[in-house]
């Protein structure tokens, strides 16, 4: 069951009136989290969103063969869900996210960020935000938002290798024998 590191760029957050900039995917070893493959990015400016959704959906689309991690997840699925929709009249719908496994470090964030919403997302330690991209895409400057997107998975990466590594540690005490 191979995960990959899992995101998305928009211009906006709502898929109806925002475009899809970038996808971007990136194969993790199942032991440690450490990435064992390059960052894949999807660029709509070098095709388009519907280009781009159908060249991701043959890797996204078999179940088991494409585990995304990430943080937010549910933002990214109903964006791509929404944006299928639009370009191909078919979307995953609801059921292929409820039976598709994943890994949402988000509420992880929030534990870490003493159970607040406000502001998680800093506890990755990645500097600078996403709110940047659509200006930058706007403006045509496409280097900035792949500079943001190599340093976004590269802090994202860094956090989820540390929680691989911790989690089993703290919850050794806890663990009990089958029955």
């Amino acid at each position: 069951m191979p995960g990959y590191y899992f995101d998305i760029e928009t211009t906006g957050l709502d898929p109806r009136c925002s475009k899809l900039c970038t996808i971007q995917y990136q194969a993790l070893s199942p032991k440690d989290g450490s990435p064992v493959g390059d960052l894949v990015i999807l660029k709509e400016w070098k095709s388009s969103e519907k280009e781009m959704l159908l060249e991701f959906s043959s890797v996204f689309s078999p179940i088991w063969d494409f585990v995304p991690i990430g943080e937010n997840l549910l933002f990214d699925f109903n964006f791509l869900n929404h944006k299928m929709k639009q370009h191909t009249g078919k979307e995953y719908g609801l059921q292929f996210f409820a039976n598709k496994p994943f890994i949402d470090i988000k509420h992880i964030l929030v534990v870490k960020n003493r159970g607040s919403f406000k502001g998680y997302n800093h506890c990755l330690g990645k500097t600078g935000g996403g709110s940047y991209v659509p200006t930058w895409y706007q403006n045509g400057d496409y280097d900035k938002i792949e500079d943001y997107i190599r340093k976004e998975a590269y802090c994202f990466v860094n956090a989820y290798m540390a929680i691989t590594k911790e989690i089993p540690k703290i919850l050794l005490p806890f663990e009990t024998q089958p029955l």
